[in-house]
């Protein structure tokens, strides 16, 4: 994603983010099965936490949880909401954990920022702050992208449009990931 996609990203975000926060206001419909791979009391990184709903809901259930976002208004959100989370403005690709910091890592959505050729080395970033039995969930999209989705309803995401990644089909996506436990060496 180049720096004005960024930027662009971040702004949507933080025009749409109160409409966006009650639209979304629920925990991930699968969370429960991420949060079950995770040891009691495991430290978990939202990597694009927006409002923080999801940060919330792991906290609540006595996960360690530091939340990290693009839009400064999504973290505000979260922070009044949840204000006993670590929330932090970083974008994904250059955040920075100590190796091993991890025992889960959800990224939810985020993929979707990040331009197909960065997305590998995203994954590769993103797995060295797990630990060794660390676990990665992904929360991809498939079919209507997020515009598509919204834009019948009241939030404006237009400028949405230029999100460089959310136009990988489920073959592409396979193949990235394909390359990822490759280059990781994870059992399949």
């Amino acid at each position: 994603m180049t720096n004005q996609t960024t930027k662009q990203t971040s702004s949507v975000y933080n025009k749409i983010a109160e409409l966006y926060s009650k639209q979304f206001s629920k925990p991930l419909e699968h969370i429960k099965y991420f949060l079950n791979k995770i040891p009691k009391n495991g430290k978990i990184l939202d990597a694009g936490c927006g409002a923080g709903n999801n940060s919330g809901y792991m906290t609540l259930r006595g996960f360690e949880v530091i939340g990290i976002d693009l839009s400064k208004k999504m973290l505000q959100l979260a922070e009044q909401k949840f204000p006993k989370i670590n929330f932090k403005q970083i974008d994904i690709k250059k955040i920075k954990f100590p190796p091993n910091s991890f025992d889960g890592i959800l990224a939810s959505y985020s993929l979707i920022h990040i331009s197909k050729k960065d997305i590998p080395a995203v994954l590769r970033k993103l797995h060295r702050f797990l630990k060794k039995t660390g676990i990665l969930f992904l929360v991809l999209q498939e079919g209507k992208t997020l515009y598509q989705i919204m834009k019948s309803n009241p939030i404006n995401l237009a400028a949405q449009e230029s999100t460089e990644g959310k136009n990988l089909s489920d073959q592409e996506m396979k193949k990235i990931i394909k390359t990822y436990k490759k280059q990781i060496s994870v059992p399949n």
